[in-house]
């Protein structure tokens, strides 16, 4: 299938091109050799989304060869994923949702406007050319600002442009933004078909389980089964442009997103540490990858689409890299709190020794994720106070020396913690919660750590250039000597020194 459209895609691309390139492109069929290659492209990548998402579904679930992850249960979620989207692509296309090229198109060769109807009329009537409207040129007041950021020259109407942006900021929190529609139509796309791959796993395991299905388990099935339904209905209305008012609508949309988030939020505490999980087992290790990995890319989109609607709502500009990343610690050490405390509870009892002391082994299981627990808590507690730090103040030098030493601190714990956790024996030593939070949170700090390091070179930057800016001038003015200033025949000059 991926074949055949293939060869029909570079078929009729070719067709366009030399329609396009003949004398006289009216007499073609370009409407054919444009407009139905899209519903047979969308036609052959629904068929084939149909078929590689039934065949993951069976061979990845329950007593299929790829129930464990491997190259067969890659490659099949890998390959159904990308048809989903080139499939999406094409409702894009036909639906005019993807406007960006559009715009390109329209800056590049703009049509007649109003302005430029009008200067075409007056031409044809034969009347007073002066009286021609004339279109103001955008694009040279653009260019002049580029040029003077480039120079760091003022610009007169910078002030003015500020303002502008300002208000265009302010615009934009009540009006559509079309860069935003595409992109939102993909994440309700991606977060209905994880949903429902979520919902088929929880169906699947649940048909197998030999003891009966528990309430937990019914509400892994149940949840994303209503979340998808949703988000297929929102996609939908994202390809309408009357519609899309409504999904932009912070009360409507927004409200949705953040009812979704909020569930799938509560969804995540029960597979993944329920007692009767599907997902994992007591000690964290997957059992079923497919409601595991699954769930956890859900809650993630889910958090992507609440936060377009949030941040636009709050009108909050972008943050530096450093305060994303000191988020990121906080989400991944709150994973790796969780992931440790879930162990511990279901092992506590087995860690005292029959006299009811404790093992006294440095490197024991038990030992280990108490461990894991504590790292955990330390790096999501500091993290936080950091982030919230600089968020509401402005950052000063000492703050950065101050978050400099604390990120090389965490690479050094989280460092030690990836080595004693995840190595044999350890309770991060099969892949799960624990494991992945572990090594997240290593690498994270390391860029953290980074990030802290390049702010301090760029205000050390900025200081030498302000100084040489501020340096004084030294000024020499010639004075000339009267004839009190010496008795000799030869003039004199004398220079008085100024900064």
């Amino acid at each position: 299938l991926s074949a055949v459209a293939i060869v029909a895609h570079s078929f009729m691309r070719r067709h366009a091109a030399a329609v396009a390139a003949s004398a006289d492109p009216s007499r073609h069929s370009v409407h054919g050799s444009t407009v139905f290659s899209l519903p047979s492209e969308l036609a052959l990548s629904l068929l084939n989304s149909l078929v590689l998402g039934s065949s993951a579904i069976f061979v990845t679930g329950v007593k299929g060869p790829a129930q464990s992850v491997g190259n067969m249960y890659y490659s099949l979620w890998l390959s159904f994923l990308l048809s989903i989207r080139i499939t999406v692509a094409c409702l894009e296309q036909m639906f005019n949702v993807d406007d960006e090229e559009e715009l390109m198109r329209e800056q590049a060769n703009p049509g007649p406007t109003i302005m430029a109807c009008g200067a075409a009329n007056i031409e044809r009537e034969g009347a007073n050319p002066s009286m021609r409207f004339k279109v103001p040129d955008y694009h040279d007041a653009a260019k002049k600002q580029i040029v003077a950021k480039v120079d760091n020259t003022p610009y007169e109407s910078m002030a003015d442009t500020d303002s502008f942006r300002e208000d265009e900021d302010t615009a934009t929190v009540n009006t559509i933004n079309p860069n935003e529609r595409p992109r939102r139509l993909r994440r309700w796309g991606s977060l209905a078909v994880f949903s429902s791959v979520c919902a088929a796993s929880a169906w699947d395991a649940g048909q197998n389980e030999a003891d009966g299905v528990t309430t937990a388990q019914r509400f892994m099935f149940i949840l994303p089964l209503a979340v998808a339904s949703t988000c297929y209905v929102i996609f939908v209305m994202c390809l309408s442009d009357i519609a899309y008012i409504f999904v932009d609508d912070f009360r409507i949309g927004g409200a949705v997103a953040i009812i979704i988030f909020l569930s799938w939020l509560s969804n995540i505490v029960v597979t993944m540490h329920a007692h009767t999980s599907f997902a994992v087992n007591s000690i964290g290790e997957i059992k079923f990858a497919n409601l595991y990995y699954f769930s956890w890319a859900s809650i993630i989109v889910a958090g992507l689409q609440m936060k377009t609607y949030t941040t636009k709502r709050l009108g909050v500009k972008p943050k530096s890299l450093v305060l994303v990343m000191w988020f990121a610690i906080v989400k991944v050490s709150f994973v790796m709190f969780g992931g440790g405390l879930h162990i511990w509870l279901n092992i506590a009892n087995t860690c005292k020794m029959r006299n009811g002391e404790w093992q006294n082994e440095p490197l024991s299981f038990c030992n280990r994720t108490a461990f894991s627990v504590i790292v955990g808590t330390t790096g999501t507690v500091i993290a936080f106070l950091v982030m919230v730090v600089r968020a509401i103040r402005q950052v000063t030098r000492t703050q950065l020396y101050v978050e400099m030493i604390l990120s090389g601190t965490f690479v050094l714990v989280f460092g030690l913690a990836a080595a004693v956790i995840t190595s044999i024996g350890g309770p991060g030593q099969s892949v799960g919660d624990l494991y992945y939070s572990t090594w997240l949170s290593f690498l994270v700090s390391i860029g953290v750590c980074i990030s802290c390091y390049d702010e301090l070179l760029r205000d050390n930057y900025m200081r030498n250039k302000n100084t040489s800016k501020r340096a004084p001038m030294m000024i020499e003015i010639p004075e000339t000597c009267t004839s009190t200033c010496s008795t000799s025949t030869t003039p004199t000059t004398s220079f008085r020194r100024m900064d």
